[in-house]
């Protein structure tokens, strides 16, 4: 059942992630902002722009907070999203 649980988790997260992918250019803050705290990013807020990283990544990345986010934001956070599942597949392997 707990299993059950976790693929239907799995798959709205990797449903979301589907979405933004899809479309890029109409995601908000706050839309970046819920999807990366699906997979494990702390997202810091600033005055004028958020920090995210995650634990398994060195690099910090700073989003602006304006609306929509630039389609190049958005496309280089599922970039890292993508890392993180090939971690998570690697990790999983073993």
């Amino acid at each position: 059942m707990v299993q059950n649980k976790r693929e239907e988790v799995m798959g709205k997260r990797e449903k979301e992630l589907e979405k933004i992918r899809r479309n890029p250019t109409d995601v908000t803050p706050q839309d970046l902002e819920r999807l990366v705290k699906k997979f494990d990013f702390i997202w810091i807020e600033k005055t004028n722009h958020a920090a995210i990283t995650h634990e398994w990544m060195e690099e910090t990345f700073m989003i602006p907070r304006h609306k929509p986010l630039k389609a190049i934001y958005v496309k280089k956070v599922v970039r890292y999203i993508d890392e993180i599942l090939a971690m998570e597949g690697e990790k999983n392997e073993k």
